[in-house]
């Protein structure tokens, strides 16, 4: 049988301070031959001018959708939300009417609802033999499942958001001087994952980071944690500069584990002292805050030059989270320490005098003092045995610190 070139949805048109939406539905094979979705990859970060996704890369949750769809006798599929990228409305009659669809991959992009999706799919390629039969012969007819669809128009959301935006930003950060359909899909996304399920960490800063960048306001959660956009950028120079010491070293994606080194979101965490409360190197701008964690990642680096070789990583400590936790912490402590005469980038010389006392430090895996630390006590007991192993060094600034963290906490205790 031959496809027709096009899908008529019937649909009700809505309007949204000036954003268009359509709600109607789909069979759930006309589906599949239309939805297509914008996953994140690892380079989208390094090179955000190639149109960056804001999905997540995971299969895990299709299979239990369509053994729901096959063996539940009330088998419930919520509407879906995408992003309309082709097609036409003709109205019929005050707001309803027909969404004129071409039948082609991509003409809709899934933002909430792709794990729907991609059961349905599943169980199209049993029906077909692709993969093993989820149900007996006669389940083609749960093709023609109806789902709700709730279709944005992505473009002219882009042009009226294109008009409201401080596009000074969007140029400065993106290099364009318009919002694109991505851009409009991914704030619906973020919102939509933000106030039903957790993003995983890692994203959820990854797309603060892009709709800021877009120069999109007015979402509370990035404004609230705005440091934490404002750092990605930073993190990523660190992760992907061939020159920085920590190049490949902080990973983007992957599971946790004691041997691995430390996640992405949880370094733009670590970060916290010098990004958000540090006034002095938020004065800073962006190149001269990478220049001063490079020099200081470097001096590190030169000091303990096996545990930063990729191939050692897993038998030194220095690169794990609560070691990144209380380093950077010193980091902070070290930038203050070299502002006597106003906000500037420190020295690799001025960092490794402050510094030179940790020579000594063992970082390996079994006999570091710090093996069986784990959590956020673990960074802050790793940040004291620092300022211990400084002070011992010789130096004044970090007993002076010490001195002042152990009054605050005798304070506490009082």
């Amino acid at each position: 049988m031959v496809k027709e070139e096009k899908i008529e949805v019937p649909v009700i048109r809505l309007g949204q301070k000036g954003l268009v939406l359509y709600q109607g539905k789909l069979k759930a094979r006309d589906l599949l031959d239309l939805w297509d979705v914008k996953k994140f990859k690892d380079e989208h970060l390094q090179h955000p001018s190639i149109s960056p996704g804001y999905q997540r890369e995971t299969e895990n949750r299709a299979n239990k959708i369509a053994t729901y769809v096959v063996e539940c006798e009330i088998p419930l599929i919520p509407s879906i939300l995408v992003s309309l990228r082709k097609g036409e409305f003709e109205e019929l009659e005050r707001d309803y009417g027909f969404l004129r669809i071409p039948r082609e991959k991509g003409a809709i992009y899934v933002i909430d609802g792709q794990h729907r999706c991609m059961g349905f799919d599943l169980l199209k390629r049993s029906i077909e033999g692709e993969r093993k039969p989820l149900l007996q012969a006669g389940g083609e007819s749960l093709l023609d499942y109806e789902v709700p669809v709730t279709f944005i128009d992505a473009r002219k959301a882009a042009d009226l958001a294109t008009e409201k935006i401080d596009k000074s930003i969007l140029e400065r950060e993106l290099g364009r001087d318009k919002l694109r359909e991505e851009d409009v899909e991914r704030v619906f996304f973020f919102i939509t994952n933000k106030t039903q399920k957790s993003l995983q960490a890692t994203l959820k800063d990854v797309n603060m980071y892009f709709i800021a960048s877009a120069g999109i306001k007015g979402i509370p959660i990035i404004e609230e944690q705005r440091w934490r956009a404002d750092t990605v950028p930073i993190v990523r120079d660190l992760r992907y500069d061939p020159d920085s010491p920590l190049y490949g070293l902080i990973r983007i994606v992957g599971p946790t584990g004691a041997q691995r080194t430390i996640r992405f979101s949880s370094f733009i965490s670590s970060l916290e002292d010098l990004m958000r409360k540090n006034e002095r190197f938020a004065s800073l701008d962006r190149q001269q805050q990478v220049q001063y964690l490079k020099r200081y990642w470097g001096v590190l680096r030169g000091m303990f030059p096996l545990a930063f070789r990729e191939d050692r990583t897993k038998d030194f400590l220095i690169l794990r989270t609560i070691s990144v936790y209380a380093l950077n912490r010193l980091a902070n402590d070290i930038f203050n320490w070299c502002q006597e005469n106003g906000p500037k980038v420190p020295t690799e010389a001025e960092i490794q005098k402050h510094l030179k006392p940790l020579a000594g430090f063992d970082w390996s895996r079994e006999n570091s003092p710090i093996a069986a630390f784990g959590g956020q006590k673990g960074a802050e007991q790793t940040y004291i045995l620092l300022l211990k192993k400084l002070a011992e060094g010789g130096n004044e600034k970090a007993k002076k610190r010490l001195e002042s963290l152990e009054a605050k906490q005798r304070r506490k205790t009082t």
